[in-house]
């Protein structure tokens, strides 16, 4: 049993035996499916598949919260952190994947892409201290002196347990060479049944400022809600072309359901209870948190509210250490383990449900999938997370078993604020790869 399924079942060990909070026998199942492993993704998927790899922030360097989406030949780099729960310290390496607009490896050969070597291996970390939990951090900025890429695109980064060599991790990112600047207006959506609970979009390119080869046909639109790929429409030819503008202008394809505000877990303190934090309590070296039931936002009157659209930052106000030191936040925050409740009748229609966001790694899978409680009336969802700020949602899947589905728990509204990032891909005759030649991000509902 891995360190996280211990947790996840310690946590639910003790609320069944809590007097207040109470588990039925018939739902025992929610600790066997607990412990599974997933199952690895398809290539192009991005997954973290080790349970044992938990808070992975996958941005910007120095602006973890930024899309992995970084010019060619700019300075700027992607940075990779990460978790390992346990005392050992453990070894990754890593390597990259061209990719074509779809996500599958492209025609490249890595020499054709890659400068330098095409793998290298982990090799900053550091050991939690200061902490009852035992973790280990670790970090990987790329490009670096040992891996860098020549042409722009889709990657795929591929991380490797170096004891056993299976995949323990892989993440999407993105290099652009901006060629063109796209033209993005929001609409309304061309359904009126969607008018109250989408957001769409047209997108125009002008063809006067570029020199690109038969546009109709080698140009290809990708558009991504929040950073988070499984909400993506993509490969969208151009629908026609209107005095040298090139325009993607559908009724109902450029159109995304715009969810609500995420709902927040707050557990930068652990010392005392506050919030949506209803108890915290602490069983030898495991902490544990139990947050006030969630109630099924479907029928709620639209509220405004900051977050960080399914993302979240790690930071404690308990130990001491400069407010903007992250390296201490990093090395010297403790893991909990969250018990999560959303009230509502059994629904076996839209099961499973699943907490999802950057906490579960945007992952729909047995470790995140709720069990329902016939006592509380109640989904039962538990997870470790270190202490930090949390957006969160629960969710159930379309029938691809891919997309986030919110209108059943969560609900969608067009007030909603969320970013959209779009991404153009250029791929003219003869050519081996698809370039990205444009990436923009658009904001919608802006505070």
């Amino acid at each position: 049993m891995n360190l996280r399924s211990l947790l996840v079942f310690v946590s639910i060990l003790l609320f069944a035996c809590s007097p207040t909070k109470g588990i039925s026998a018939a739902d025992e199942s929610l600790v066997t499916s607990t412990l599974l492993k997933s199952d690895p993704p398809k290539i192009g998927v991005g997954e973290v598949i080790d349970p044992d790899i938990l808070s992975v922030q996958f941005g910007i360097a120095g602006l973890l919260l930024a899309d992995p989406i970084v010019e060619l030949g700019g300075a700027a780099q992607i940075e990779l952190a990460f978790d390992v729960l346990g005392e050992d310290i453990r070894e990754f390496r890593y390597d990259l994947t061209h990719c074509d607009k779809n996500w599958e490896p492209s025609q490249l050969n890595s020499v054709d892409y890659l400068v330098n070597f095409s793998e290298g291996d982990i090799r900053e970390f550091s050991l939690a201290f200061n902490t009852v939990s035992k973790y280990t951090h670790y970090n990987l900025s790329l490009p670096n002196q040992f891996i860098s890429w020549k042409v722009s695109g889709n990657y795929l980064l591929n991380i490797y347990d170096d004891r056993n060599g299976e995949l323990a991790m892989r993440l999407r990112f993105c290099v652009t060479e901006q060629m063109v600047n796209l033209d993005v207006n929001q609409t309304r959506p061309g359904s009126v049944q969607r008018d109250k609970t989408h957001q769409e979009f047209d997108v125009g390119l002008d063809l006067s400022q570029s020199r690109i080869e038969n546009p109709r046909r080698t140009l290809t639109l990708s558009i991504i809600q929040n950073g988070d790929w499984r909400t993506g429409i993509y490969d969208v030819e151009p629908r026609f072309v209107r005095d040298d503008i090139l325009l993607w202008d559908y009724q109902n394809k450029l159109t995304f359901p715009a969810h609500r505000e995420w709902r927040t877990l707050d557990n930068r303190t652990l010392r005392s209870a506050g919030g949506r934090i209803e108890e915290i309590r602490r069983e030898d070296d495991l902490f544990f948190i139990y947050l006030v039931p969630d109630l099924v936002r479907v029928d709620f009157p639209f509220e405004t509210r900051i977050d960080l659209n399914g993302k979240f930052i790690i930071e404690n106000f308990d130990n001491p250490g400069g407010i903007d030191d992250q390296r201490n936040f990093d090395l010297q925050s403790e893991y909990t383990t969250a018990l999560f409740a959303l009230k509502m009748r059994r629904d076996e229609s839209i099961e499973p449900l699943y907490l999802y966001g950057g906490l579960t790694n945007y992952q729909m899978n047995e470790l995140n999938e709720g069990k329902y409680n016939s006592v509380l009336n109640a989904y039962m969802f538990s997870t470790p997370v270190k202490q930090g700020f949390y957006n969160y949602a629960y969710v159930s899947t379309g029938s691809d078993g891919f997309r986030p589905v919110w209108e059943h728990t969560e609900g969608n509204t067009f007030q909603t604020e969320n970013t959209y990032s779009f991404l153009l891909y250029y791929r003219p005759y003869g050519e081996r790869y698809d370039r990205l030649i444009s990436y923009s991000t658009t904001q919608v509902n802006r505070f």
